[in-house]
């Protein structure tokens, strides 16, 4: 290797290179420096760690991977990682790293260029694509698509279906922009009283629904009552004066996931809600 020639191709690169050794950094070029916030090069050169720009929680895997092809054991390749630019800005870069013969001894080229900008567009069309553009809760295929991915060792299930009474009359009185008022705010109740114990969705129209798993009847019935009651005392401001606005909600419960349909779970519920529209509205079934 003519060893000035390299150093000076990787210097005016356009793309940003590092090569280190155990994350030891033993060469880097300016636009890998601007890329990761280092000030002075010659002080990340001195007392510098490529650790320093990887996030915690990702460097034993990069401990790892960096052992096995310096050894020989893994090729180089081309993959996206997540680091942290030494002002704490977090990027996304694509990376390719392959061993080298650094003055006699193996050391990691690290390749290196940024795509946060297609990765969080990647990101927000995903989003986009799995919840519903006005309340932001999933939509109907992604908590079909949730609960086939993440529920294949559930043992119980609640599911909640709600209905907003009179929303019709919402629309007709105060107009569609009103109405979405009133399905953001009382989604956003219903989002923040579910919390961690499982997901909700809005279902279609003013319906919403929340599945939760390894949960029991009676949090069930009382996680929609608790609901309800929210719902109930909430008031939404708005250019007509103050609306209030409640729900008939229906419960259904398996203690037998595994056997149990997920249709046949919405269907009860939906038949629940049924019965507390019929017997006055406002009610948990």
């Amino acid at each position: 290797m003519n060893r000035p020639k390299y150093e000076s191709l990787v210097r005016n690169s356009v793309q940003g290179v590092i090569i280190h050794r155990f994350f030891k950094p033993l060469l880097v070029n300016p636009v890998w420096a601007e890329m990761m916030g280092v000030e002075s090069i010659d002080d990340f050169l001195d007392s510098g760690s490529v650790l320093d720009v990887i996030p915690k929680e990702y460097h034993v895997d990069a401990l790892d991977r960096c052992e096995k092809v310096l050894r020989g054991e893994a090729i180089g390749e081309s993959h996206i990682i997540e680091n942290i630019r030494l002002d704490g800005e977090k990027r996304f870069f694509n990376i390719y790293d392959h061993a080298i013969n650094w003055e006699g001894e193996p050391a990691l080229e690290v390749v290196v260029v940024d795509v946060t900008d297609k990765v969080v567009a990647q990101k927000e069309l995903a989003y986009r694509a799995d919840h519903d553009s006005l309340t932001n809760l999933l939509n109907r295929d992604a908590l079909y698509k949730w609960i086939k991915e993440h529920c294949h060792d559930v043992k119980s299930m609640g599911c909640i279906l709600f209905d907003i009474d009179n929303f019709k009359n919402v629309n007709d009185n105060y107009g569609h922009q009103v109405g979405d008022s009133v399905l953001k705010n009382l989604s956003s109740i219903i989002h923040k009283q579910v919390d961690d114990h499982g997901v909700v969705g809005r279902w279609g129209g003013e319906e919403f629904i929340i599945f939760l798993t390894e949960s029991t009847e009676k949090f069930s019935y009382e996680l929609a009552e608790k609901i309800r009651l929210a719902c109930e005392k909430s008031t939404l401001s708005s250019q007509f004066g103050d609306i209030k606005n409640t729900l008939s909600i229906g419960v259904s419960f398996t203690d037998n996931f595994s056997s149990t349909m997920p249709k046949d779970l919405i269907r009860i519920a939906d038949e629940k809600m049924y019965i507390s529209k019929k017997s006055g509205k406002n009610k948990v079934t």
